[in-house]
């Protein structure tokens, strides 16, 4: 049975400019009712009405709800703490003891991930849990939190994936430290994925897209979009890894490919912390060093600004897009077949598989996220073993 969330939060800015959170509600006799929340926070906001409804008192009994918060007995729920205050400092990276402890054992734990999993707890997480205590979770509040998403914020099985797997930490870890009795992450199951899968152009379109005689109908005459999609479709470079290449990543008969780039924080690791080596032919180098030049005040290739910031994802998208339409391929249809940047990388590595290219190589050109002994068998591949790709590429 899905959850339906019984009440709707509004900001209402008040005589005096202050913005405070309201909610309304329906009675059994389909009568609304608006109250205050007395907050300007809106996941305390939401807190404070869900501890209205659990108690019963939609219509409030007291002046000030949020003061519902700090009055309930700690003995209601077990001495654990609350798992706001647990939270506190969880997912922020240089403050968290959890990524502390990792970074001891060995694992690489970038500032984009951080940044991605305390937003994921401040948005979905934290306005439903964040007034239980660490003991307090039940088969049917993790049901109803997770009908809450879907109802809320309308997300796919893989997203709500993706926010388990922060709660998760946060709980197992919980355990792993003597905070809780119960590991309580194992109550929290993943769903079925639901993710499509990447669609790939066929070798007609892409030989439409990268025909020179085409330049000025497909790419609008841009020579800088033409090379960085023809170096993705050829490479399966990462988005990422395309804003990150930089003059010193071009050699004459392969590149070196050692970081990505996040617009939040810049370069930074691949995402399988290691570099990789690429051969290329010489007609893609000579495109390359072309564009080098170009870039006169900066290092990265793909630059609007001379090279001193690499060009940024969304007009990266637009460009690709374009394209495609110019080509035949709708928006509806790039939809429908779930054609992205992305799509290139899987090109690029059916192309090598279906040419009888040896999985390790692939492994390696493609940089591939592996356990560990898989990735340090690939990561051993030689550049002249690395070659054969040339003939399909």
């Amino acid at each position: 049975m899905r959850f339906k969330c019984p009440f709707v939060l509004f900001k209402k800015t008040l005589r005096s400019g202050k913005k405070v959170w309201y909610y309304y509600f329906y009675d059994e006799y389909n009568k609304r009712h608006q109250f205050s929340t007395g907050c300007t926070i809106k996941a305390q906001a939401e807190a404070v009405c869900m501890e209205l409804y659990r108690s019963g008192a939609m219509i409030p009994t007291v002046k000030n709800p949020l003061a519902l918060l700090s009055s309930r007995p700690l003995e209601q729920h077990g001495s654990t703490p609350l798992f706001r205050e647990y939270t506190g400092n969880f997912f922020i990276y240089d403050k968290c003891e959890y990524f502390k402890k990792k970074r001891e054992h060995g694992f690489n734990l970038t500032k984009n991930y951080a940044h991605q999993k305390r937003c994921e707890l401040e948005r979905y997480i934290l306005p439903f849990w964040g007034e239980h205590h660490l003991n307090n979770f039940t088969d049917k509040r993790i049901d109803e939190w997770i009908s809450w998403l879907r109802d809320n914020f309308h997300l796919s099985n893989k997203t709500i994936n993706n926010v388990i797997s922060g709660l998760k930490v946060i709980l197992s870890y919980a355990y792993k430290t003597g905070v809780t009795e119960v590991n309580y992450s194992e109550k929290v199951v993943k769903l079925k994925n639901d993710s499509k899968t990447h669609g790939i152009l066929s070798k007609a379109d892409v030989e439409k897209m990268f025909d020179e005689t085409n330049l000025e109908s497909v790419w609008n005459g841009n020579m800088l979009h033409y090379t960085l999609n023809l170096l993705a479709s050829k490479t399966g470079l990462r988005l990422g890894e395309v804003q990150a290449f930089r003059k010193e990543n071009i050699f004459e008969d392969h590149l070196l490919i050692n970081h990505g780039y996040v617009e939040k924080f810049g370069l930074q690791d691949t995402k399988n912390h290691k570099p990789r080596v690429i051969p290329i032919q010489k007609e893609l180098y000579e495109k390359l060093i072309s564009l080098s030049l170009v870039q006169t005040e900066g290092e990265y290739i793909f630059s609007s600004t001379k090279g001193k910031l690499p060009i940024i994802r969304a007009e990266i998208n637009r460009y690709l897009k374009r394209a495609l339409e110019n080509i035949g391929i709708s928006k509806e249809e790039q939809k429908a077949r779930f054609i992205t940047f992305h799509s290139w990388r899987h090109f690029a590595n059916s192309n090598l598989i279906n040419s009888g290219v040896p999985r390790s190589i692939v492994q390696s050109v493609i940089g591939h996220v592996n356990d560990d002994a898989m990735t340090e068998h690939y990561t051993h591949v030689s550049l002249d073993d690395a070659k054969v790709v040339l003939e399909v590429l």
